[in-house]
């Protein structure tokens, strides 16, 4: 077991110690008994991608429990506001509403992070390209690394991990980890498939002050004017 895995090991008991739930109740979330539950504590059994899931659908902070780091709430507040003022078209202003961004933290010194940098850089990516098979492969695509490259950083042999590329399987705890130290993005963006650039969006919004996101409503609004 890596020291990075323990890390997450005692993050987790502590986050399961501060929500007051027992091994029995925790384990309930995911179908499993109080005596895998331990074992997964201990590190004798994996926790996987599929627990995490049901974790994070259950509003734990998955991306504090694997990286340390607490984040912004992501939330859905700028998407939300797409969607009253434009519609679905609200795509067809993607790469403007990524330059307002870019501006409005540039005032503030730049993007505070380098997960909100990496996050800001595949946002980029995504809007250049229509469609990637999974998240793995755009992050993996903005790291530079072909798959033999990955698959060996994460210390799996190719077909396994061509099968995460394609969503026939998906990483466990462990190798989340591992894609985290690699790529500095957030383990919790694996979860949102179908959703990852409204779920990045709205995290880049979250990391803006107050009076930075007012003023990026201004520009925002005379875009969409524009737009229509």
């Amino acid at each position: 077991m890596s020291d990075s895995y323990e890390r997450f090991l005692r993050r987790m008991i502590q986050y399961r110690d501060q929500m007051k739930m027992s091994q029995q109740e925790v384990g309930g979330l995911f179908g499993k008994t109080q005596s895998q539950l331990s074992k997964m504590e201990l590190g004798k059994i994996l926790f996987s991608y599929q627990i995490l899931e049901s974790l994070l659908n259950d509003g734990w902070d998955i991306d504090y429990m694997i990286t340390g780091k607490v984040q912004a709430p992501t939330g859905r507040e700028l998407t939300d506001y797409l969607e009253q003022s434009i519609g679905g078209a609200w795509e067809d202003i993607k790469e403007v509403l990524l330059w307002i961004i870019g501006v409005e933290f540039r005032k503030d010194g730049g993007l505070p992070d380098e997960e909100s940098r990496r996050e800001y850089d595949l946002l980029k990516l995504l809007s250049n390209r229509e469609v990637y098979v999974s998240v793995l492969a755009a992050v993996r695509d903005l790291s530079g690394f072909t798959q033999i490259e990955m698959a060996e950083k994460l210390g799996v042999d190719i077909k396994t991990y061509r099968d995460f590329e394609k969503n026939k399987n998906y990483p466990d705890a462990e190798l989340l980890i591992k894609i985290y130290e690699i790529s500095f993005c957030r383990p919790s963006i694996f979860f949102y498939h179908d959703d990852m650039e409204r779920y990045l969006l709205n995290g880049l919004w979250n990391r803006l002050s107050e009076d930075r996101k007012k003023e990026a409503l201004e520009y925002l609004d005379y875009s969409i004017k524009v737009y229509k």
